[in-house]
Formats: C-alpha cells, structure tokens, sequence
C-alpha cells in the first residue's frame, strides 16, 4: 500500500524547535544536527521515567521506586558527561507504556512508511517470527549457525529476490500524486496552479489505464506465461507450468490452503501438481513477472513486482484438495474455446461479444495523446498540434473481454468518469476545442468559459485576475475529483476477486461437469471444434505447420523493415536437381527460338517453406523428353510421379504433361528505321481476332499437334497409361517416338527463320495439355493455351583474338486463350449443327484447306472446302479464328455445301 505521508528521502524530514525532534517523527529520526529517515516507519518509544524505576546501585535509598530488572528493564550506561549513573530502558524490540507502567512488544505495522521502509519493515516481522519459533523451542542463540543462515536466507529473499539481477533501462516510477496537488496548492500565480492541476489530471489517468493494463497482465501471466501476450491463440505456448504458491513453513504446510497473506515472493514454478515447487528457481529472464513493467513507485524491477507474493489456489471442490490440482496450464485449450465462444449466439448476445470487439477494445484517451498547443506572434495566434508520446494506451484482448465481461464493464464506467474531467480540464487550460471531444461536458463553467479559439485565447492574454483565479479554482476542483475517481477504481480493483471468479465459472464452469458456456454455447459446437483442432495427432501436426507460416508472416509485419533480415522470409520454395543428355544445339535461355536436337532429363524435385528448411512439404520425381524438329517449333513430354496423402493414406499420383511450342510469325523489325529504339519494348496493343487469323493460330503445329492428341489420347498414350510409375523414361520414350511421328505431318506449317536478324518480333503458340490420376482413379486433363508476343534484340561486338560480347535483351506479353480454344474445340468435336460456321471449323480443321464462300449471293449463301485457291470473287478464310466474321448462323436459310 502507498503511504501518501511518508517522506521518499531524507530532505523531506525537518527539525521541529516545538517537538524538540524531527518531523514527522513516524517517519524520521535526528542524527546529531541532521535528521533522516528511520529504518521502519513506527511510533517513537518514550524513556523509561526515572522518577518510577531505578537501576542497579541507583536503587539504594529509594523505596518507592521498583528496580527494573524485576520487571525485565535492562540498564545502560550514562550516555553523556552529564548523566551519573545507569539508567532503566526497554529491551530492542519493546516500548514503555506508561499506562501499564511495563515495556510492551511494538506490533508492527507495515503499511506505513515508504516503500523502503515497508520492505525494512517485512524483513524484521520474518525475523521476529522465526527467532520466537527458536526461542519457544529452546534453540535460539544468536550466534548459532542455524541462525545466521537463516539470517542469510531472510536477507537473500528480500535483496536479491526475483528480478534483481535485471539492469533497468528506463524510470516509469509513479510518484505521489497527494503531495503533487499539496505542492500545486501552494503556487503563488493562477496560471501555474492551473498548468499542474491539468497535468495532475492527465497523469490520473494515464496511471487509470496502466492499472487495466496490469490486471490483463497478470491474466496473460497465469494463462499465457507472458504478460505482453497480444490475444493471439497461434502465439501461445503449448503448455507450461505454473507457479508454486504454496508456504514453506511448517506449520501451514499440512493445511490445504493458507489463511493469511503470504510474505514469500513467486521464485519456483511447479513440476506437476500445485503443492510440488520445481527443484531450481526461475531464472530472472525466464521470470515472466520480470518481463512487464508494472505500476509502482519503485525505480527497480525487483521492486515494482514486490507486491506478487504467493497465494495458493482455493477450495474448489469438496472432493478434491487444492493441494492435487494439476500445475500445468495448456493455454491453446482455454483460447480456444473463448474464441470459438465468440462466435455463438451466446457469445455474441454477452457483454462486449458483438463484432466491432473482435480484434480487442482500445483503453485510453485521445485528449491525452493529442492536444493544442497556442503561440503568439506579432498579435496574431495560432494552434499547433502537440502530440504527446507519453499517454498511455492498452488494448483488452478479446479473449480477456470474453472471460472478463464485468470487469471490462467497471472500466468503461470508470473510463467515462474520467474522460470528461480530463476533457474539461485540457478544454479550460485551452488544449482542447469542444469539437474535438469526445464526452460532453456536464458543468456549465466549461460551456460559458472555457470557449477555445484564436479570439477567446488571444483574450486570454489581458483577462483580469478574478477570472485566472477562478479557472485556477475549477482546475483544483476537476483534480481532485480525477484523484478521487481514481482511488476509488484502485479500491475496487482490490475487492474485485468474486466479481472475476464468477465470470470465469461463467465461462468455463466447475469440475467434470463443463458447466461453462464454453462448453455448452450453441449446443455443444465449439466445443466440439476445438476438440477436433486438438484432439488427434493428425490434427496438432497439422496445427504446428500452421503455426510455423504463421509466426513468420506475423515477424515480418510487425518488426519493420529494418529488423526484417532477422527472419526467413515467408515463401513457398521449389528445388530441383536435374540432370539429362543433349544431341544437338543446347537451348540459349536468352534466345526465343528453338534449339535443334533432343534433349532428355530426369528431374528429383522438392518443395516447402524457407522458414523451415527441414520441412520438405512435397517431393516428386520426373522424367522429361524434348525435341525442336525445326527452329521454330518444340515438343515436350514431362512424366512425374509422387506420393500425396489423402485421408491419412499415401496415394502415387501419376501426371503425363505435353507442351508444343511453335512460333508463328517472324518479323524483322531491324529493317523499319523509323522505329525508334525506345518504342520497340513498350506496351502492345490489344489482341484481335484480326492478328490471330493473320498468324493462323488454329493451323499452326503447336495446335495441330495439340488437337490431334485430344482426339485420341489412346494412339500415343495407351502403352503409356497402363506402364507402372517407377518406368518414367521407358514411358517418356514411348511417348516420345509416336509424337515425333505425328509432328512430321505438321512441319510444313512450321516458319522458316532467317538466323541473322538481330532485332525480331516473334509471335508464338503455346500448348499445354496435362493428364494426371490418383492411386486407382481415372486421368483428369488439364489445357491451357497461351498466344506470346516476344520482343527480342541482340548486339554483338567482336575483336580477333581479344573480345567477343554479345548482348541481349527481350520482352514479352502472354495472353491467355485457353477459353477461346477450349469452345473451338468442343464446337469441332460437338458437331450440333451443319450451318455455316460449324461447317467452316470442319473444313479448317485440316491442315493446307481454305474455306470459300460466295458473299454476293443474296438469299442463300454458297460455301467450298479446298486445297487450292478460292474463286475469284469469292471470301477466303484460313484460320478458325476467321470463321465467326465471314460467316453468319443467324437467319433460317438454308446453307449450300459443296
């Protein structure tokens, strides 16, 4: 407890000429000329009167007075040159009361004094209490080994107790806010009286949420093992163990729990059940007490956490003893179920369960963070923003506002309080406007006197002082109503114990019942959620990979762009180690064209996440086979295999995937020398049916190729389909050697390609086909058509013997036709009709035919499949993707075929 009387150092003690001492002298003692503080904060012991008792030798001749070894006095020698003989005096420990004329043991009272001597005085109360233990057992001696030890023991507690060993980088102390306002009292100008009141006010309540703060933190303590804990369920530790509470003394260790507060600090977790301490203490850096600086007047960490001393677990059940309780907290459970708690009907239908509290309530005030701050120049004024960074904020978690409705109640009640005193002291000190507030004022003062703006400020400036003083008047009062709303939130915090257990039983419930509404909400569901996440093996494995992605991201959003090269980042990689044989040209990665030749590899390929290097999420093996019959078209065969899991059972997934590549057009854009050099790679237009029909995408190689194998699959792939997986290469072989068949009907749509151009405009066709099946199940395909459009440039320098450079540089643009092609296809295959355009699809479907018809007929349209040329007069389409603008379906008339 704060003691607002006590004195924090030895210049608040001073000589009294009346009292003839130092005051005040609860507090403070003189030393010669000087007073300082007192090791413990106690009343004064009065001498023991000489007119009553006598001492040794100095009791001859006196009858009336009682020598005071009779009633265990001890004698001490004259102190100065002025006294004669002994004199009578109370043993350490006592005082003389002279109502029962005997010297008394002074009971101690530990709240008072200041934080130094409430320590000081703790520390004699232990050794009281021991050294009566060992004087009613007949064994005290004062200098036994067995009392010098535990003086050790009793010393090592208090000086160097949990935290001690931490170095402190910065004071938070809470200073005495009583004598702040006693000191503000005593200013002479209005104005100053005003400015510290206003700042008194602010400091209330920011130590209001520092106080919330504090008791989220010792939730986080208990039931996340760490006091900063940001409400996330996937950040929390699996388990651990909890702190041990119990007493070591002998006397209470029988009892089930302890009846008075415990003087002994949390320096052991448990290793099992509650009443088990673990057998070495926390070190200080894995304290999670150490680790939060909680509001306290103390400058040091081991300090500020003084106040948490062991206090066992209560009487739960009639059946069970506190002492059996399980000390192992497993922090994902209780999460857990808050949070699927939330999204209930129960849950939302409680208090701070609706939506907009999902991700936590902010504790704080706006008014503290952000204020005005008016200067003059000139005669004129101004405001400036002046942000102050030393406001306090604290978010609630959801998770704590599930568990804890009642108490998230009490500090929105109390934060309202606050607020508007805060509001109205910032508005009259001229730091607020009212637009900017966000509680109404309730006094008319504020209203009628405190108007903020560039006139009323300016006023301000020449205001009489009638009127500084009543301001002055108005902050004194809104001060001590802040400090008075704040002691009384402090009272009720100390008294809020029921209030929280009741709303934890409310949520989780008693025993093995699960009476809780975490169990129970929306008939059992979330509960059965939770069961399932965490229940199985399967499911934690799959929880942890979860977790592992999730922890990285979450580094690298919240630690900035600076500290990002502390961690991996969170990216999905593919390895391959590749190795093949080439006959041929090797394939420039810079070049466009095709490289001559065949080309064959096997591939072991593998898959996970950077953050976890050991994690290999997916391994398969591969064989591929390629060939360039020409520069300007390539085909490939890639066959993998691998080993997925589907329901907890490995299952071979085998997957063939085709690829014909064909360029379509060539175009020596060297020769046009009006384009200028910095227009060649820019954006290109769009693509029209116009540019496809031109490079005769539906008759190129890639296409044919393509849609000969969609036809049927079987020619190619039905030895293929039926070998085992582990004959990838005899398979690709097989593949391979029917395709290379197929493709010599196609060369002749192929392009030639003059090999010295050295600044090109390529138009390409690429074809990807994909079969693939699981274990037993049938192949399902897969198609994709890209049209490409490259820019390629190169320039090469050479000298004979010294220099040889060649530089390169292209850039493309892929459009996705997978859609279009995919409706020619079926359009061909389907066959539903005879009219025109289906018929047009049919005779274009074969390489080297032309489809002709007649535009000038006018009532009936007359079309022709050929291989030679059109008649003159007539429309000639060559490539499928003509056909929808030559011909029409519209209309009921008949169409004539020859």
């Amino acid at each position: 407890e704060v003691d607002p009387h006590a004195p924090l150092t030895p210049e608040g003690c001073n000589w009294s000429h009346e009292s003839r001492q130092c005051e005040p002298s609860l507090y403070c003692t003189s030393q010669g000329k000087k007073c300082k503080l007192k090791e413990i904060a106690e009343k004064p012991c009065y001498d023991v009167p000489a007119s009553e008792f006598c001492c040794g030798t100095s009791c001859k001749g006196y009858s009336t007075k009682k020598p005071c070894q009779d009633v265990s006095m001890i004698c001490l020698a004259p102190s100065n040159f002025f006294e004669s003989a002994e004199r009578c005096a109370c043993s350490p420990g006592k005082c003389y009361d002279e109502v029962e004329q005997a010297c008394k043991v002074i009971p101690l009272d530990c709240t008072r004094g200041n934080p130094q001597q409430q320590r000081n005085c703790e520390k004699e109360k232990l050794f009281r209490r021991f050294k009566q233990r060992q004087q009613t057992a007949g064994t005290f001696t004062q200098s036994s080994s067995k009392w010098q030890t535990r003086l050790q023991e009793l010393e090592t507690r208090f000086d160097a107790g949990p935290c001690s060993s931490l170095k402190i980088r910065s004071d938070e102390r809470v200073l005495n806010f009583q004598r702040t306002f006693q000191s503000a009292s005593a200013r002479q100008k209005p104005e100053d009286r005003s400015s510290v009141f206003t700042e008194l006010v602010i400091s209330a309540t920011n130590l209001f949420v520092r106080s919330v703060a504090d008791v989220q933190a010792m939730f986080n303590i208990y039931f996340a093992n760490a006091a900063a804990w940001d409400d996330d369920c996937l950040t929390l530790v699996p388990s651990f163990s909890n702190f041990f509470e119990f007493e070591d003394d002998g006397e209470v260790s029988h009892l089930g729990t302890q009846w008075r507060p415990s003087s002994y600090q949390l320096t052991h977790r448990v290793r099992g059940k509650v009443s088990e301490p673990a057998a070495e203490p926390m070190a200080d850096e894995e304290n999670p007490w150490c680790a939060y600086s909680f509001a306290s007047d103390e400058s040091q960490q081991s300090g500020r956490i003084r106040f948490a001393r062991r206090d066992p677990p209560l009487q739960a059940d009639l059946f069970v003893s506190p002492r059996e309780l399980n000390g192992t907290m497993m922090p994902h459970l209780w999460c857990e179920l808050a949070r699927k708690l939330r999204s209930t009907p129960e849950g939302r239908n409680r208090s701070f369960g609706a939506t907009r509290y999902e991700d936590g309530w902010t504790v704080g005030f706006e008014a503290a963070c952000s204020q005005l701050a008016f200067t003059t120049s000139g005669g004129e004024g101004q405001f400036h923003i002046w942000r102050r960074y030393d406001c306090e904020k604290v978010v609630l978690g959801s998770a704590f506002l599930t568990i804890f409705p009642s108490f998230a109640a009490k500090v929105q009640e109390t934060h309202s309080a606050l607020g508007r005193l805060l509001e109205d002291a910032l508005q009259c000190a001229g730091q607020l406007s009212q637009g900017n507030r966000e509680f109404e004022p309730q006094d008319p003062y504020v209203a009628g006197s405190c108007v903020v703006d560039i006139e009323s400020m300016l006023k301000r400036g020449n205001e009489e002082d009638a009127a500084k003083q009543r301001r002055a008047a108005f902050h004194a009062v809104t001060a001590s109503a802040a400090l008075s709303t704040l002691q009384t939130w402090l009272e009720e915090i100390s008294n809020m114990g029921t209030m929280l257990r009741m709303d934890f039983e409310a949520v989780f419930g008693r025993g093995q019942e699960l009476s809780g509404l975490a169990f129970t909400a929306d008939a059992g569901k979330g509960f059965r959620k939770v069961k399932d996440m965490l229940g199985s093996d399967d499911a934690i494995q799959q929880r942890s990979e979860t977790l592992q992605a999730h922890l990285v991201q979450k580094a690298w959003r919240t630690r900035g762009q600076l500290q990002k090269s502390l961690f991996p980042p969170p990216v999905h990689y593919t390895g391959a180690l590749e190795g093949g044989i080439v006959v041929g040209r090797a394939k420039d990665i810079c070049s466009v064209e095709m490289a001559q030749g065949v080309r064959f590899d096997i591939v072991n390929q593998r898959s996970g996440v950077t953050f976890a290097p050991t994690l290999v999420q997916e391994e398969r093996l591969c064989a591929s086979g390629s060939f360039a019959p020409l520069k300007s078209l390539e085909i490939s065969i890639i066959a993998c295999t691998r080993a997925i899991d589907i329901d907890g059972k490995s299952e071979a997934e085998t997957s063939f995937a085709f690829r014909f590549k064909s360029i379509l057009s060539v175009e020596d854009l060297g020769k046009k020398l009006q384009i200028k050099m910095g227009e060649i790679f820019t954006q290109g237009s769009k693509l029209g049916t116009s540019e496809l029909a031109k490079d005769k995408v539906t008759s190129s190689p890639a296409w044919l190729l393509a849609k000969s194998l969609l036809k049927d699959p079987t020619a190619i792939l039905s030895e293929a389909l039926a070998a085992s997986s582990e004959h990838l290469k005899e398979q690709v072989n097989s593949i391979g050697h029917k395709i290379s068949k197929l493709s010599s009907k196609f060369v002749g749509a192929a392009v030639g390609i003059d090999s010295f151009l050295s600044l090109k405009d390529y138009h390409l066709l690429d074809v990807q086909l994909g079969l693939t099946k699981v274990g037993d199940a049938p192949y399902y395909p897969t198609f994709q058509v890209e049209f490409k459009k490259v820019t390629a440039a190169g320039l090469g320098v050479g000298m004979p013997g010294l220099l040889n450079m060649k530089i390169t540089a292209h850039v493309s643009q892929a459009y996705d036709l997978s859609e279009v092609f995919s409706e020619l296809y079926h359009l061909l295959v389907d066959k539903q009709d005879q009219k025109g355009y289906s018929r047009c699809l049919e005779c274009l479907d074969a390489p080297g035919y032309k489809f002709c018809f007649n535009p000038t007929v006018s009532s009936k349209q007359q079309f022709t499949c050929q291989q030679a040329a059109c008649p003159p007069g007539w429309e000639t389409a060559v490539d499928a993707t003509e056909c929808g603008t030559v011909v029409s379906d519209d209309g009921n008339e008949d169409d004539l075929f020859t």
